[in-house]
């Protein structure tokens, strides 16, 4: 079996996207039974300093970033743009069951064509502190959930008015093939 690779959309820092090519299997020549379904580059949870690192290559330019007290073990990140701080976490896995989970934090949420669940949710009006968060189930178990905090903690009153991040920037973050 040879080796190839595939292009696929990447996010660069300040949103733009680039077509990035990332090593995968090429078609096999020969018969038997060999896969040439590339293998998962993890299992079980991806650790928070992995995902912290490419959370941070997929943010907007424009931001600092920094690391709250423990942040580096819990995959959280605090984010400012000058006009007050926000706290970005960021949880990725790779489940081997997803009833639950499709139950739970999908129900009603209709795939979209590759299979792939997204769910959105944001804090009623007056919830203090205001946060976001995003959902993404991917066909092979792959679960991404990226939370947005318009505080530097999540019990912390809001240090902001408008999020930091889009809903849109925020969803290109949590859908980035980069998790994989």
């Amino acid at each position: 079996m040879g080796t190839g690779a595939a292009g696929v959309p990447g996010l660069l820092s300040d949103g733009r996207t680039a077509d990035r090519t990332l090593p995968g299997p090429a078609a096999s020549t020969t018969t038997g039974s060999a896969s040439t379904t590339p293998k998962p580059t993890f299992t079980g949870t991806l650790p928070a300093d992995r995902a912290l690192a490419t959370l941070t290559e997929l943010l907007p330019t424009g931001l600092t970033h920094s690391s709250p007290p423990g942040g580096r073990r819990s995959g959280q990140l605090w984010v400012d743009d000058g006009h007050g701080k926000s706290l970005l976490e960021v949880h990725v896995s790779r489940q081997t069951s997803t009833a639950s989970i499709r139950g739970h934090v999908f129900a009603g949420t209709s795939p979209s064509a590759d299979g792939t669940l997204i769910a959105s949710r944001q804090a009623p009006p007056g919830t203090d502190p205001g946060h976001a968060a995003v959902n993404v189930l991917h066909p092979d178990g792959l679960y991404a959930t990226i939370m947005l905090w318009q505080a530097p903690s999540q019990s912390a009153p809001s240090t902001r008015t408008t999020p930091i991040l889009t809903p849109a920037q925020l969803r290109a973050i949590a859908t980035s093939p980069r998790w994989q």
